[in-house]
């Protein structure tokens, strides 16, 4: 395999977004608009926003480079959108004939990140990407058989992990589906394994819900089967494990980004939980199944009751989150309406083991597959350097 030195600017080129007017933002599909995407969106679609076509020339297929060029975080790299990017986003354009793929996998690593953090503009707290200085990293560059090699291996590992993403979606949808029919239809199995309510199973009205449930059931608030406890702000946060830290749980890290670790002392350990964005655009997000020290940005929900699983209360309030969302606080940044979430009602009955069992079920499905995904981004990031390097080679036909 033949390589060159290069540089960045000899393989790459970076193109800003553009910034429409926030007085064109739509947030539904509509003739004649396309997405505009935005940093949050690498996160989550909960902000999606709609621009008119004809407000930019600044646009992104599925299979481009997206970089965020400000931060903190700073040059966050993702692709797999289709729309018009922002101002504060840039797409990596191969130059020369270099494999896009192979530009993904070289932007991503970590050298090449702390290279880009060490050497970026902070002003007012905000981090900029200094293009010229990236423009100036060197390139170890195999022709194009080498690079596909190298492509090839990576994307196998991504190919599985891009799967494993799949199976989690279509069990977060199987279970969507059974907490509709069992906790708003009522429909759970009966003693006899039939359809409760479609079976005449009976039923009273309930003031606090406004609707029938159950004959047996009752309404109750959430303060009544969960404890919040907010995370905190770690006195020291170190790059590398040790034997006396702790992975430091932030939305990055839940969505299988890098942590950092710290020490547990003082802080809230996470052992499985379920967690609850409550600051920033995220606020209301529920994750569960994750271990690692709370960081500040999350509360923890604790069960108060044996027979209510953490898997149960996710699932409880991921039905509640468009309610949630909408009782968000703050102007500027969003907060989680801690206040109103204890107080909204749900519907239960007197032993819920059963229902916490089948949602423990699908989600112990879900906690394998994400665990899954950690080690292959483990392997996929412990080779990347050494493919790019040229620490790992490949054997001549």
């Amino acid at each position: 395999m033949k390589t060159e030195s290069k540089q960045v600017k000899d393989i790459c080129k970076f193109v800003g977004g553009s910034q429409p007017p926030k007085s064109e933002f739509i947030h539904e599909p509509k003739d004649g608009y396309v997405r505009l995407i935005q940093i949050r969106d690498r996160l989550n679609d909960n902000f999606i926003t709609f621009i008119p076509e004809k407000s930019t020339c600044k646009f992104c297929e599925p299979e481009d480079i997206l970089v965020g060029r400000y931060g903190p975080p700073i040059f966050q790299i993702f692709r797999g959108f289709k729309g018009a990017y922002n101002v504060a986003i840039m797409k990596a354009e191969p130059q020369n004939g270099v494999n896009r793929e192979f530009l993904y996998y070289f932007l991503i690593q970590d050298a090449v990140f702390r290279y880009v953090d060490s050497m970026s503009a902070r002003t007012a707290g905000q981090t900029g990407v200094e293009l010229d200085s990236l423009y100036e990293y060197p390139v170890r560059l195999p022709d194009r058989e080498g690079q596909q090699k190298i492509v090839d291996v990576l994307k196998s590992l991504d190919n599985k992990i891009e799967n494993n993403n799949k199976i989690i979606v279509e069990l977060e949808k199987m279970a969507k589906m059974i907490y509709d029919y069992w906790f708003f239809q009522f429909d759970f199995p009966d003693e006899n394994g039939n359809p409760y309510k479609a079976s005449d199973g009976e039923m009273l009205w309930c003031d606090e819900l406004k609707r029938e449930i159950p004959s047996k059931w009752k309404a109750v608030t959430f303060d009544s089967i969960l404890s919040f406890l907010k995370g905190k702000i770690p006195a020291e946060l170190f790059e590398e494990k040790t034997e006396s830290t702790y992975p430091y749980l932030t939305i990055d890290v839940v969505n299988n980004g890098k942590p950092q670790y710290c020490s547990k002392e003082s802080m809230y350990y996470c052992n499985g939980e379920t967690i609850m964005v409550m600051d920033g655009a995220a606020s209301g997000d529920v994750y569960v199944g994750n271990n690692g020290v709370l960081g500040s940005t999350f509360a923890m929900l604790q069960s108060k009751r044996s027979d209510i699983s953490d898997s149960l209360i996710y699932y409880m309030l991921k039905a509640q989150e468009q309610a949630i969302k909408k009782a968000n606080t703050g102007s500027t940044v969003p907060h989680a309406n801690r206040r109103f979430i204890e107080k909204m009602y749900i519907p239960i009955c007197e032993d819920m083991s059963e229902f916490s069992k089948k949602f423990d079920s699908i989600s112990n499905k879900i906690i394998h597959c994400k665990a899954e995904n950690r080690e292959l981004i483990g392997i996929r990031d412990f080779l990347l350097p050494l493919l790019m390097n040229g620490q790992v080679g490949f054997k001549e036909e």
